[in-house]
């Protein structure tokens, strides 16, 4: 496991779909092939360009209270609903991300 990878596992989600998890306690960049990521810590996540992710959703789930920022692609033109960053700083915040291939959208947010 690389560097800030605390576990890599598979969670079965309430629909069935079974998605490739990983938890991070250290700053990352999220790939293309993610689909889950558990937090703990206070860490930033970079997400991969709009484009490269095309049709790609990532859930983002924070197990501390420690802020989690979630930020655009190194590019910095591929906002979140319109922002360069999101913010989650209370324990078990969750948020689903969705690329089409321009822009991210948050397409369910449980941020409190």
């Amino acid at each position: 496991m690389g560097e800030g990878n605390v576990l890599a596992y598979r969670v079965v989600l309430e629909n069935g779909l079974l998605v490739n998890t990983l938890a991070k306690s250290a700053t990352y960049t999220i790939l293309v092939t993610d689909e889950m990521i558990i937090t703990s810590g206070a860490i930033t996540l970079t997400l991969p360009t709009a484009a490269a992710a095309k049709g790609k959703r990532i859930i983002i789930k924070t197990a501390t209270g420690d802020n989690v920022l979630l930020q655009d692609s190194a590019t910095g033109t591929d906002l979140i609903d319109g922002a360069a960053n999101v913010a989650m700083d209370t324990q078990y915040d969750s948020l689903t991300i969705v690329s089409d291939g321009s822009t991210w959208h948050i397409i369910s947010n449980d941020i409190a």
